[in-house]
């Protein structure tokens, strides 16, 4: 009896704090994605940050589909590793604005801006590697450069009312 009362109080404090704190947070670890799997991130953002000077990385060979912001707060760099020689995916899907910002830039292999409204909005510098598929969705640029790497492709066809870079 004691030991579910003293979860209770517990869950009862911290509650709270999870409504605040919603999104996947890679902290001070590498997480590796296969290329045969897919993650979705839906309705929440996806944060790095540092542990201990440890970055939080992901090693992307599969595809994260992603409705929210990426917010990467790696002072040491990018947080997906090795982006020249990977083949991942990161999509963004869903509806609205979502942002990329955080304190540090952020290089793709390959970056889908697929959202059925809204668009994707630069607070940091991004660079694609491979491709950058446009399928609907238009990429705010305004503030922070998108560049595209030596052999990089777009994919998409040459832009439209909505899907381009602004």
């Amino acid at each position: 009896m004691k030991k579910f009362s003293i979860i209770l109080i517990l869950s009862i404090i911290l509650c709270p704090f999870v409504g605040q704190s919603q999104g996947v947070h890679v902290v001070g670890v590498n997480v590796h994605i296969d290329p045969a799997t897919g993650v979705t991130v839906k309705n929440q953002n996806l944060y790095f940050d540092e542990f201990a000077s440890t970055p939080g990385q992901i090693y992307l060979d599969g595809t994260i589909w992603l409705s929210g912001n990426l917010i990467n707060n790696n002072a040491s760099g990018s947080p997906f590793v090795s982006t020249s020689t990977k083949s991942g995916l990161l999509v963004f899907k869903g509806s609205g604005n979502s942002t990329i910002s955080g304190t540090s830039n952020v290089e793709f292999s390959n970056l889908t801006i697929d959202k059925t409204t809204g668009g994707l909005v630069l607070s940091r510098g991004v660079t694609v590697h491979d491709e950058l598929t446009l399928s609907k969705g238009i990429v705010d640029a305004s503030s922070q450069a998108i560049t595209l790497g030596l052999n990089a492709s777009v994919a998409g066809g040459k832009g439209s009312a909505q899907s381009h870079v602004k």
